[in-house]
């Protein structure tokens, strides 16, 4: 079964992301490109994440497809918190981390709200591979999620006190990130 799904960027983010998600029997595979401007900056990224049927994450590869000087980072999972590099060598900085997250997408705040499965007010502390897209860099960050209601979930990132009320639909993917992006 594929799913497509457009969400837009807003206010400084005056992005389009077009995602789609291929969901089989045993894994799930999300494409996606993200286009625009980020605070005037213009933006054109892809990325494809590889999920196993707990949405735990396997292995994401990012694109900066941004004029002539393409990069890519590669990275893969067990699953159980150990990452590897593009030629296999373990990144201990890493070790526990079970999601990623994407800037620009909403699409990976899905991943821990699928695979953690939390009850009403319940919270769940995660450590994450955090892609920071405008420097084109991975580093681990400390997020808190916190179920509120059916569909709304509290996001905090500890690093910064970010904090964020996000809306999912019945598949778990976000309709509303407020201020930042709106489901098409």
């Amino acid at each position: 079964m594929k799913k497509s799904i457009i969400w837009k960027g807003l206010n400084s983010l005056q992005t389009i992301e077009y995602c789609e998600l291929l969901l089989e029997k045993d894994q799930t595979i999300v494409s996606a490109v993200i286009e625009g401007t980020v605070d005037g900056r213009e933006v054109d990224f892809s990325y494809r994440i590889h999920v196993d049927t707990n949405w735990r994450t396997l292995e994401v590869s990012v694109q900066n497809r941004m004029g002539r000087d393409f990069k890519q980072l590669v990275y893969t999972s067990d699953g159980a918190g150990n990452w590897f590099d593009a030629e296999g060598l373990e990144l201990s900085n890493f070790k526990g981390c079970i999601e990623i997250d994407i800037m620009l997408s909403p699409f990976t705040n899905s991943l821990p709200v699928k695979r953690l499965g939390m009850k009403l007010g319940e919270s769940q502390h995660i450590s994450v591979l955090y892609f920071d897209l405008l420097k084109f860099e991975v580093r681990r960050v400390e997020q808190v999620y916190t179920r509120l209601a059916e569909h709304r979930y509290k996001y905090e990132n500890t690093e910064n006190d970010f904090k964020a009320l996000i809306e999912f639909d019945g598949f778990d993917l976000v309709s509303s990130y407020p201020g930042l992006f709106e489901m098409a």
